[in-house]
């Protein structure tokens, strides 16, 4: 079970949206109708509830990446390896990818957000942040995670040097794709091949897959990283 005391049952659908659409709880979101109109004059579609990724199946694949999201953010995690299956972080990072692909290099976000420096793969400091901005609801004393109570901003170099840049990486990406409005992922210079092929994470990769398996993720990956936002405007 998670620290934050969720369980493994399907979230209600305002509690997919992100913080916005609980009343009474997170941050005015500003200008929502604008973004949804920047949204879906880059994507050239546009869903049910805003998202330019709507297509075929979308709710099937936000319902399997909400689990995923927790499962992985599991405390138990935080000093051991997520069992990553090669195709789901294929498919992750696909859809990572496709997000980035519809936003600008240069995102807007409406405080207060939390901001996050340097990562590093230091997956346990991820899970304490988000430990941090729990919070209670209901009258059972169960606690909200902190991955739905606020938005973020990360300013990059999520991977390299930490021994668990998976973990870190794909939970942002996670989160980038089922809360696009709330996580704001800036692309450091560590999301570029050419350093993280030198300061470790490429060789994550290679322990913990085959050798093809790692070159595959290690291409997409930085694939995926070439279209992440460079700046973020934090107060409009």
């Amino acid at each position: 079970m998670m620290s934050s005391g969720a369980d493994d049952s399907d979230p209600p659908e305002n509690d997919r949206t992100g913080p916005e659409e609980r009343t009474g709880t997170g941050p005015d979101v500003g200008p929502k109708e604008s973004r949804k109109e920047r949204r879906k004059k880059s994507s050239g579609t546009e869903g049910k509830d805003g998202s330019g990724r709507r297509g075929s199946g979308w709710r099937e694949k936000k319902k399997f990446l909400y689990k995923y999201i927790k499962k992985q953010t599991d405390f138990k995690y935080r000093d051991t390896y997520f069992p990553y299956k090669f195709n789901d972080l294929r498919r992750i990072i696909g859809l990572a990818k496709q997000t980035f692909q519809e936003e600008p290099s240069l995102v807007e976000c409406s405080p207060p957000a939390v901001v996050i420096g340097d990562l590093h793969g230091q997956y346990y400091d991820l899970l304490r942040v988000f430990n941090f901005f729990r919070e209670a609801k209901g009258k059972k004393g169960d606690m909200k995670p902190g991955w739905l109570t606020q938005r973020y901003v990360f300013l990059g170099d999520y991977i390299d040097r930490g021994k668990q840049s998976i973990e870190v990486i794909t939970v942002c990406f996670t989160l980038k794709i089922v809360f696009p409005n709330h996580f704001m992922l800036l692309r450091g210079n560590h999301e570029t091949k050419a350093i993280n092929r030198q300061y470790g994470f490429l060789q994550e990769l290679e322990e913990r897959f085959s050798k093809e398996q790692a070159e595959k993720l290690f291409a997409e990956f930085n694939e995926a990283f070439t279209y992440m936002p460079l700046a973020c405007i934090l107060g409009i």
